[in-house]
């Protein structure tokens, strides 16, 4: 489908896209704004407990400052909508929705908030923790990707700040690297933090967003979150981690970045490529969660964001490093020790998994073929040897059938080819599909069985009435099953 035949409001509503993901710079990064001197606000006492002493930052929605507890000299991070966006009851909406979602939370890997307060000109501000650190974009900007150990370390802290949010019912619609801040406490250890809930989806909530309006950003969005905000729920947030880990794992996004009309046009035809393709250290197991994660249909996806972390656990390094350091040194109990073999086993399982399913697909896709083209090809040797008179098949009709068979083995090897093509870059696809043929193929050989037990049966009990075992009813029963497991076909197509 071209950028021409897309829905209008799709098109349309790229600018709201780029707006919503404009949001304000990470609280507590180290780029400056603008000069302390030029901002009126810098100086200003908020509630009477806090002093505004600096600015950090600023972005599309508001300005970050630093400001002092007053009482106990603790610094913390301020978040200001600009006052030409106050005005804006959409904006105002969406600023009061991010500071109600993250004062809601309470998770270790989702940005704390301190206070909500209005300023001295009735605007809300929302005060949180202080960070020191960066963004994981800014980490990726510079290190281009990162080894698998550390990114799946860095993205099961991500799932379980989501999940925190997702027991409250707040899907955030907007995770990716910008947005996921990696703090570091002095000690060398660095704690995932998840930043602006500003277009989350709360649940009891009216939506903020009408029909047809997308929120978030191309390039982590999940295809159903392209087409509408209305239709998404937790499975969105599952594929955006699904993204930030193939950006993690690859070194770029999964459309490539870009300009953003073209991410969307892409999002919404095709699946990204394939990891492994991108970089060839990423193993097959990974990549099969990451593909799983990113399932186009959100039925064929990590039902949790909880389901995609235990998936993970195994590729989790550092985490596994650390148990097996504990255990062996006796601070954890034993049992550790088994769940750390545990892992490997899973992991060992998954790869052997994911390195088999695409050629089991091409073999259940070529098994189908055949099957059909020989069903076609016995179905017209049987009529014409139910209406020939001869022992024997002429050369023109051994041609007939000959053709018959070709023409099936083509029809349903073009329709395989296309089926799998479709399903090629992702492993959840790749599955369906071979469920949906084996099905295919099981549900005609069992309905041939029965129609031949049915026909023996029948012969037994009228011996007088040979027809059961004439050519033309042997056709028929093959027919029978062929449309048989041709339906089972359709359906399973129907049902993706």
């Amino acid at each position: 489908m071209s950028a021409e035949a897309k829905p209008k409001a799709e098109v349309e509503s790229l600018p709201t896209v780029l707006a919503e993901a404009g949001s304000t710079s990470s609280p507590g990064t180290l780029s400056r704004g603008p000069e302390a001197k030029d901002d009126a606000f810098v100086g200003a006492m908020l509630g009477e407990t806090y002093k505004v002493v600096g600015v950090l930052a600023e972005g599309g929605m508001g300005r970050i400052y630093e400001a002092e507890h007053v009482r106990i000299g603790r610094r913390y991070v301020v978040k200001v909508i600009h006052t030409p966006l106050a005005h804006r009851d959409d904006l105002k909406v969406r600023f009061d929705r991010e500071a109600r979602a993250m004062t809601a939370v309470r998770s270790d890997h989702v940005l704390d908030v301190i206070d909500v307060l209005p300023t001295h000109d009735g605007r809300t501000c929302i005060v949180t923790e202080k960070l020191e650190g960066r963004d994981l974009d800014h980490k990726l900007a510079a290190e281009g990707r990162l080894s698998t150990g550390e990114a799946v370390h860095l993205l099961r802290q991500a799932c379980r700040g989501v999940a925190s949010a997702h027991a409250l019912g707040i899907v955030h619609r907007d995770l990716k690297p910008s947005n996921l801040f990696l703090a570091e406490d002095g000690s060398g250890t660095t704690t995932l933090k998840i930043l602006d809930f500003g277009v989350a989806k709360m649940a009891g909530d009216a939506e903020m967003t009408g029909t047809g309006v997308i929120v978030g950003t191309p390039s982590y969005m999940a295809p159903e979150q392209a087409r509408s905000a209305l239709l998404t729920d937790v499975r969105a947030d599952v594929y955006a981690l699904g993204a930030v880990l193939y950006r993690m794992t690859t070194g770029r996004p999964p459309y490539g970045g870009g300009d953003a009309s073209a991410t969307l046009v892409r999002l919404l035809e095709e699946a990204p490529q394939r990891a492994s393709l991108v970089e060839r250290s990423i193993s097959p197991a990974i990549e099969a969660v990451i593909e799983r994660a990113m399932a186009r249909d959100p039925a064929h996806r990590y039902a949790t964001v909880t389901e995609l972390d235990a998936a993970l656990a195994p590729f989790d390094e550092p985490e596994r490093a650390t148990l097996a350091g504990k255990t062996l040194s006796g601070e954890t109990p034993a049992s550790l020790g088994g769940a750390v073999k545990a892992a490997s086993a899973s992991d060992k399982a998954l790869s052997w998994k994911a390195r088999r399913a695409r050629p089991l697909a091409v073999l259940a896709a070529c098994t189908l073929v055949l099957a059909a083209g020989a069903s076609v090809g016995v179905t017209l040797a049987l009529v014409v040897a139910g209406l020939s008179t001869q022992a024997t098949l002429a050369t023109a009709e051994l041609v007939l059938v000959t053709l018959g068979a070709l023409v099936a083995l083509g029809g349903s090897g073009t329709a395989a080819y296309r089926a799998l093509s479709a399903a090629w870059r992702s492993i959840a696809s790749i599955e369906v599909e071979t469920a949906r043929m084996v099905r295919s193929l099981l549900v005609g050989l069992a309905t041939l069985g029965v129609l031949e037990l049915g026909s023996s049966a029948y012969a037994a009990l009228h011996l007088h009435q040979p027809a059961s075992n004439d050519p033309i009813w042997a056709a028929a029963r093959v027919l029978v099953a062929l449309g048989a497991g041709g339906i089972a076909a359709a359906i399973g197509a129907r049902a993706r």
